[in-house]
């Protein structure tokens, strides 16, 4: 299905990452900025599992932490979407470094949902050719940790696959309900 049309491409290195939304990419020998541009869409069903939802706020205070959304899902849910780009084994994988922000953030959601809230954490493997989800142990047992305990506290858990295809320019959604291995 597809969901982004990306119209003139231009072939770069990412670099490094600046902040959540601008990374740092190599194109024709120089360094340079690149916004990261938000290819999800929650709203309009394309994602069955959040159909009969709508987005009621981005980038919303839980605590100490921005969550990227408060969704109205039969009352007020928070997710959290994480990219799993890292692939092993036809495997993405969360985090592909330590994260002290992605820790904080599980853990708000966490407590949020101990405390009797709603709460869901939905990974984005923007990787070609997955079969599943799985946290990256390997990278940060505390982030997995967390991952493994949410799901056992009732935090939603879940992952879709995307791709880009340069031969179109296209970003398809590959499975919108990907295998999640906690």
């Amino acid at each position: 299905m597809e969901l982004m049309e990306i119209p003139d491409p231009v072939e770069c290195q990412v670099v490094s990452r600046v902040n959540r939304f601008v990374v740092e990419v190599k194109m024709n020998r120089k360094l340079q900025k690149a916004y990261i541009n938000n290819t999800g869409r929650l709203e309009g069903g394309m994602i069955p599992w959040l159909s009969g939802c709508r987005i009621l706020k981005r980038n919303v205070r839980l605590n100490n932490s921005l969550i990227d959304y408060l969704i109205g899902a039969d009352g007020e849910l928070y997710l959290e979407v994480k990219s799993a780009v890292l692939k092993r084994n036809r495997m993405a994988l969360y985090p592909d470094s330590p994260s002290l922000r992605g820790r904080r953030h599980l853990e708000e959601i966490l407590n949020h949902v101990r405390a009797g809230g709603k709460g869901a954490i939905l990974f984005i493997a923007a990787v070609p050719h997955i079969k599943a989800f799985k946290p990256n142990r390997r990278a940060d047992r505390i982030i997995s940790g967390l991952i493994k305990k949410g799901k056992e506290y009732g935090v939603i858990i879940k992952s879709i696959a995307i791709y880009y295809s340069p031969i179109d320019n296209l970003i398809y959604l590959q499975n919108p309900d990907l295998e999640t291995k906690v």
